[in-house]
């Protein structure tokens, strides 16, 4: 091979591995698709630093959600529909100036928190519509429920799912967010005592808040 063949072959490949570093690059912030439901109830904003396969980094932007406070309970099912009922109630008017906002947001948002052996610690949001981000809430008849600014941490790790929220399923999707976060920038994630969960309707996601080393 000539040198001039050669030096035509050498500007090819290298020309062939820009394209690529390109088209990943391009991949690797696209990130999970948004869900359906956001082109009619608004969603939590939240930008995407990193993506592949097992999981994504976000920045979420900080604002105020309406919180349940603890709820202690053996199961995710029963600490997430306490603390959503005492939320919803005061979103819909149970608060002083009988307030109601008029769409729902998304996600519903839950902390888990180990406990004990058998039990847990649930937190669960409903974020407030942009609209109201920077107004005097009405204050909630409940001294349950509270104000709360997330997210907690700068950033959050994330892997999205599928298929029905149960104690063994957050477990298991948990358990692997944990594992693919190894070896990576921000494997610090995955020393979170616990998780939080979003339930988008479509599908869910369990999240890992962290501050980068």
């Amino acid at each position: 091979m000539g040198p001039i063949i050669s030096s035509i072959v050498y500007v090819v490949l290298s020309l062939n591995l820009i394209y690529l570093e390109c088209v990943q690059g391009v991949e690797e912030v696209k990130g999970y698709p948004p869900s359906s439901i956001c082109a009619t109830q608004e969603c939590a904003p939240y930008q995407v630093v990193h993506t592949q396969k097992q999981f994504e980094i976000r920045n979420y932007t900080n604002s105020i959600w309406i919180g349940s406070g603890n709820i202690t309970t053996v199961s995710y099912s029963v600490g997430r529909s306490a603390g959503y009922l005492r939320t919803y109630v005061y979103y819909k008017g149970e608060n002083e100036d009988r307030f109601e906002w008029k769409n729902n947001t998304q996600p519903v948002l839950t902390d888990v928190i180990p406990n004990t052996s058998y039990d847990s610690i649930y937190r669960v949001y409903l974020h407030v519509p942009n609209d109201y981000q920077n107004k005097t809430l009405p204050k909630p008849y409940s001294s349950n429920v509270e104000f709360v600014k997330l997210p907690p941490k700068k950033l959050a790790a994330v892997v999205r799912f599928d298929g029905l929220l149960t104690d063994e399923m957050i477990a298991t999707e948990l358990g692997a967010l944990k594992n693919s976060l190894k070896g990576t920038p921000w494997e610090s994630a995955a020393a979170a005592p616990g998780c939080s969960v979003a339930d988008y309707s479509t599908f869910n996601e369990v999240i890992l808040w962290f501050d980068q080393n």
